[in-house]
Formats: structure tokens, sequence, C-alpha cells
């Protein structure tokens, strides 16, 4: 029954993590277009963030989900060597695992710099992708089993 809880745990950790960097996203590409003098009504900005929901953030957040895996293994390990940390142990992997996936990827296939993401791209987007992963692993760290 505990491992059930601990999947149903990362995955509303996932489900948090994917909708705030979905909506993080969308914010930060339409600000985009702000910048250059592109104004939306709050119904259309709804509707992007309602568009990206449902075509960009499946495979988002196929990505997203892996890199907590990883994110949350590694924390679970190192957690019980830096007791300290482990009561923040998940939030910091979650923020780390987003940033980490972005840069690396975008490194792989595009030489660096998080331009792979339009919303992720610059300090301000890669940064509230993090707190997406930061949010996921607040999420995973309320509602998983307390051993």
């Amino acid at each position: 029954m505990s491992a059930l809880r601990i999947v149903a745990a990362f995955l509303l950790g996932v489900i948090a993590a994917v909708v705030a960097a979905v909506v993080f996203y969308s914010h930060q590409t339409l600000n985009e277009y702000a910048q250059m003098g592109v104004s939306f009504s709050l119904a259309q900005q709804l509707g992007v963030v309602k568009q990206n929901m449902t075509d960009f953030a499946p495979l988002y957040g196929s990505v997203i989900a892996i890199a907590l895996f990883v994110g949350f293994i590694v924390a679970a390990l190192l957690k019980r060597v830096l007791r300290p940390l482990a009561t923040v142990a998940y939030p910091i992997a979650g923020a780390t695992a987003i940033i980490a996936t972005i840069v690396i990827i975008d490194a792989a296939l595009f030489g660096g710099g998080a331009t792979m993401l339009p919303g992720a791209a610059g300090p301000i987007g890669l940064g509230l992708q993090g707190v997406a992963g930061l949010i996921g692993g607040v999420v995973f760290e309320m509602a998983r089993p307390k051993s």
C-alpha cells in the first residue's frame, strides 16, 4: 500500500509541476509578445493557457515526469546523508531537475541557452520553470507517506 501512495504522491507532484510549468511558459510567451506591443484580452490569454495545456503539456509533462523521477530518487538518497536538508530535499530536487533538464536538452540540441522553449528563455523564464519544479517537489513532499 505504501508503494501505491508513493506513486500517487509522485503523480500529484508531476501534475502540479506540469500545470505550473505550462502556466509560467504561457505567461512568459505572452509577455514576449507584449514587449513587442501586442496585447491580448484576458479571454485570449486564458485561451493560450488552455491550448498549451492540451497541446504542449502532454509532451512537456513526460519530460518533467522523467526529470522529477530522477531528481526525487537523488533527493531520497541525499536526504539520508544531509539530514538538515531533509525537509526541503524534494522541492530543491524538483527545481534543480527541471532547470538541469532544460539546460541539458538545449545544450545537446541547440548548443546552449534555454532556447528550446521560448517561455523558458532567459533567467526569468528558466527560473519560473524551476519554480514549477519546486512546486512539484512541495506537493510530493506533502503527499508522500512519511516513514
